[in-house]
């Protein structure tokens, strides 16, 4: 059987006493002819009492010599490495799996082509303008001139007779 829904939460207000006079009426008439809802206050009674007895029960003392005993245990207990042998071991092999699978710290740079004899063979990309650049300030703007000089090529004219295919 399942609760109504809107009644779960006046329901747990009437199981702890915080419920209106009147709104408690009208929800223990529909408590009479609905049991799903009757066993849900018996639920959260049931769980509010649990509780209150909770609350009440005394609070456990320490006896007057606990601090004592505790603090002589403490003096006389052996102090305990802080790097023990559970925390040396599993670093231990890390370290040697690390070791065995890193790879060398040294990596050889690519090999850059050879410089090309003269900045009009060159093809225009960035390495080759790096090169020019790695080679004198002058030989790049050279460089630079000529290809703004060169131009575009003629781009192809199209026209919309020309689109139209048969």
């Amino acid at each position: 059987m399942k609760v109504c829904a809107n009644n779960r939460k006046p329901l747990a207000w009437l199981a702890i006493g915080a419920l209106e006079e009147a709104q408690a009426g009208a929800l223990r008439a529909h408590l009479e002819a609905c049991p799903g809802c009757r066993d849900y206050l018996r639920q959260i009674e049931r769980a509010a009492r649990q509780l209150r007895e909770a609350e009440a029960a005394p609070v456990a003392e320490p006896s007057p010599f606990f601090h004592q005993r505790l603090r002589h245990a403490l003096r006389e207990a052996p102090p305990r490495p802080i790097f023990g042998w559970r925390l040396a071991l599993p670093a231990l092999a890390l370290a040697v799996v690390l070791l065995l699978t890193s790879r060398p710290l040294h990596v050889a740079p690519a090999p850059r082509p050879a410089p090309v004899a003269s900045v009009e063979d060159m093809d225009m990309t960035i390495l080759n303008y790096q090169i020019a650049a790695d080679q004198s300030v002058e030989k790049l703007d050279r460089l630079l001139t000529e290809q703004a000089n060169r131009g575009l090529p003629a781009a192809p004219l199209y026209r919309a007779g020309s689109l139209l295919t048969d």
